[in-house]
């Protein structure tokens, strides 16, 4: 993952830093030189009292007629010559230890040059820190206060950190994790402190961009409900709805198709699992309903011949839905649709008067409209036309509804109906003449 850049001003606030630093190491540096010169002195005046006792005590041996040479056995501890001696002699001296911040040169380590600027600049505000100049160089210098992390508790800068919805502050890298987290584990999404969500806009300041885009499209496939993932096995990536069209989903990795209703690879006829789509062929079926071969869409005929020119410009027979002249269907007449048309005209006529509405002797009363069949409503499809046919959508027919005359009696049909009685009725005019 790539470092962000260092903020504007960044190198005069590592000198800022840098100078401090110096200052406190200069007095660190003399004080140490005086404890180091009265520790000399008096280790070497210990030295030289520790000799001229070793020097006396050998003039009074040789004074008693003993050679070092004859001399058998261990030597007492009060006489022995042992540097420890000197050692347990300069504890009295009792230097406490500093730690010596290490001096900038311009040999970097490896992995000093590999660490990026809010590392270094985390090291070095932690380093003032242990210092009395750190409060008078973090008031002069706002928002380099080294501030906890809720998450990891270490101490960062509180330019380097977050503050989240319910109010815990988040460092640079905790935050990434959290987010890294959510696209890796459903179960974390979206990213919350307390319960209370982190937007992506909020982070953007201290995120890199990689991670911003990547969250953003795990973030669209955790948001869909019913997900379209790829059917191809070794693939397998998500779908967004904008890659599905008519139930088919296009895989923008490997281009698979698939379909949206079962999951499985697209179909070429329609999906079994579609249930609405099954409905409505059902209702096809029982208003004796057509299918274009090409787009597959459902036609019904109103009124004229049985050639029937589709939206797709396919032309196929109403009868027997072959492709046009290719079959010895008849281009008029239709007994069984004919038929079937009829016996529902029939049932909306023969339907009771309403209550209440009276008309005199001649005139019987209107009829109100009632649907063929009253099945819920589906979605219409394409419409089609024909040479000298009138073709509707597949769909139910609705309460809208014209006036027309047939006979003495005026009625209140269909729209779809209405408008075939008035082209039967003046083809029958027609033929009067």
């Amino acid at each position: 993952m790539a470092a962000p850049l260092p903020p504007p001003g960044s190198d005069a606030i590592l000198m800022s830093i840098a100078l401090e630093t110096s200052n406190i190491q200069a007095r660190f540096d003399a004080r140490q030189q005086a404890l180091k010169a009265r520790f000399d002195a008096e280790s070497q005046a210990l030295q030289q009292e520790l000799d001229h006792d070793n020097q006396a005590l050998r003039f009074q041996l040789e004074e008693l007629g003993y050679r070092e040479t004859r001399i058998t056995g261990d030597i007492p501890s009060d006489f022995r010559d042992d540097s420890s001696r000197t050692l347990d002699a300069v504890t009295v001296i009792n230097v406490e230890p500093v730690a010596v911040p290490p001096q900038s040169t311009s040999d970097h380590s490896d992995a000093d040059a590999g660490a990026s600027f809010s590392d270094v600049l985390r090291d070095a505000l932690r380093r003032l820190s242990n210092f009395p100049e750190y409060a008078r160089f973090c008031a002069g210098n706002p928002g380099l206060e080294l501030t906890l992390c809720q998450a990891c508790l270490e101490r960062s800068p509180r330019s380097e950190t977050l503050l989240a919805p319910c109010g815990d502050r988040y460092c640079t890298g905790c935050m990434t994790t959290l987010f890294e987290n959510a696209i890796l584990d459903e179960a974390m999404y979206p990213p919350r402190c307390c319960g209370q969500t982190i937007t992506l806009d909020s982070v953007r300041s201290i995120i890199t961009s990689d991670l911003a885009v990547t969250f953003t499209k795990k973030a669209m496939e955790f948001d869909t409900t019913n997900r379209t993932y790829c059917s191809n096995s070794a693939c397998s990536q998500f779908i967004p709805n904008e890659r599905i069209n008519d139930d088919v989903a296009v895989c923008d990795v490997c281009n698979q198709r698939t379909c949206s209703i079962c999951k499985g690879s697209a179909h070429h006829d329609d999906c079994p699992e579609d249930e609405t789509t099954q409905l409505t062929l059902q209702l096809g079926d029982t208003q004796q309903w057509q299918r274009c071969n090409d787009c597959r869409s459902l036609v019904e005929r109103s009124a004229g011949c049985n050639h029937i020119t589709c939206r797709c410009r396919a032309e196929f027979c109403y009868i027997c839905a072959a492709p046009w002249r290719t079959c010895s269907c008849p281009q008029f007449g239709e007994p069984e649709v004919q038929a079937g048309a009829t016996n529902n005209r029939r049932r909306i006529y023969q339907q009771p008067a309403q209550a209440g509405e009276h008309t005199n002797s001649n005139t019987s009363p209107a009829i109100a409209a009632q649907p063929i069949q009253p099945a819920p409503a589906i979605s219409a499809g394409p419409t089609v036309s024909g040479s000298s046919a009138q073709t509707t959508a597949p769909t139910i027919p609705t309460h809208r509804a014209v006036r027309t005359q047939v006979g003495p009696a005026e009625l209140m049909l269909p729209r779809h109906i209405a408008l075939g009685e008035h082209a039967r009725r003046n083809s029958r005019d027609s033929s009067d003449d």
